[in-house]
């Protein structure tokens, strides 16, 4: 690792830590962050730098990592039957058992396109009570379209750790044990 000291300043140091960002500087030596401090500290860093990078009025901050998983919002899109254009918990129940008959070594039925009605705050409650009526400890989980929400029964909620209120791409994870071997995933 080089020792070269790099020192950039800015009107605008954002350090995640504080609600606003500062006048400050950020010294770097070889491929570490040394110091991040106030425009009053910065004296010593910039006796000893080999660099100096006046960044002006523009930002410096640390670095954001994008967690969005693509995949799996593809996959709480298209994952298991498609469940468009029903009326009723029993039709969802109909398809869900077909799809899981073509599917037997996976552990859960999924299900997508679930129409809101069925999982509204209202609805929801009844929905899952079908699904674990129906399907006892088998997970089942049904996502709406765009996958905002779903319904899930009780062995789901059990085996997956997330809820109607929380089904989004990042809290799903666990499921993907269950699907990633399906062929059509593959």
């Amino acid at each position: 690792m080089s020792d070269r000291l790099t020192v950039l300043t800015s009107k605008s140091v954002f350090t995640g830590t504080g609600d606003l960002p500062f006048e400050g500087f950020v010294a770097v030596r070889g491929n570490r962050i040394e110091a991040v401090g106030t425009k009053c500290e910065v004296a010593s860093y910039l006796t000893q730098a080999d660099e100096v990078v006046d960044l002006g009025d523009r930002t410096v901050m640390p670095g954001l990592i994008d967690v969005h998983t693509f995949y799996t919002g593809w996959a709480l899109r298209t994952l298991g039957s498609d469940l468009s254009g029903i009326d009723d918990a029993k039709e969802a129940v109909s398809l869900l058992r077909a799809w899981k008959e073509d599917h037997p070594d996976c552990a859960a039925a999924f299900g997508h396109n679930l129409p809101e009605t069925l999982a509204s705050d209202a609805e929801n409650a009844n929905t899952a009570a079908v699904f674990d009526d129906c399907f006892g400890d088998i997970p089942v989980v049904c996502f709406t379209p765009g996958a905002e929400t779903c319904v899930l029964n009780a062995a789901a909620s059990a085996r997956y750790g997330f809820t109607p209120q929380a089904c989004y791409a990042e809290k799903i994870w666990r499921m993907m044990s269950d699907f990633l071997a399906l062929t059509e995933v593959r």
